[in-house]
């Protein structure tokens, strides 16, 4: 067996303990309403898009806080993308995400998931990468970051993050500590 094809094996056994039969989109894990979940806006007054230095300044650090407590700093993780067939991109994708772990259909779309296994580290690219999702222009593909000792998520979009976690005691925790960066919205969005 090659090495991509145990990575392959471990991703889809981590995912499969932690989500079983669900789909590897970050957005389909929020609209079931079954998972212990929490949104934050990643700039303050609920802005949505980054329009100088000093707003995506903010949206790392505060990607850098919430991915430390959801991943673990220095902890190992699968970076996960998911991209529809259609896409004129897809190699992009393959480049960057490193192999392609499964191939499934979703509302009668055809996705293919990159996953790649790094450490949840500050890095040049991933702030890249985290900037580039704030603004908007990886759509129509998900990145997404999962633990893989706990298979808590970090799911950044544009205009915050989505947390997957394994307990509503923690999202109850991370709700009151960083209470500045919640959405006023009723039903947390």
């Amino acid at each position: 067996m090659t090495q991509i094809e145990r990575e392959r094996e471990a991703f889809h056994k981590d995912w499969i303990t932690f989500y079983s039969s669900r789909v590897p989109l970050a957005w389909t894990l929020r609209d079931e309403g079954l998972l212990p979940w929490l949104r934050f806006h990643s700039l303050p007054e609920s802005k949505h898009w980054p329009t100088n230095a000093k707003e995506e300044k903010t949206i790392i650090e505060r990607a850098d806080v919430l991915g430390n407590a959801v991943l673990g700093h220095g902890c190992e993780c699968w970076r996960v993308e998911c991209w529809r067939a259609d896409d004129d991109d897809i190699q992009k994708g393959a480049v960057s995400a490193g192999f392609v772990a499964q191939v499934f259909s979703w509302e009668e779309r055809t996705w293919i998931v990159f996953v790649s296994s790094e450490m949840w580290k500050p890095s040049e690219t991933r702030a890249k990468r985290i900037i580039a999702i704030a603004r908007d222009e990886t759509w129509p593909h998900s990145i997404f970051w999962m633990s893989k000792e706990t298979g808590q998520i970090f799911a950044p979009y544009d205009g915050g993050f989505d947390l997957f976690l394994t307990s509503e005691q923690q999202v109850e925790h991370l709700r009151a500590e960083h209470k500045d960066w919640l959405s006023p919205h009723p039903g947390g969005l």
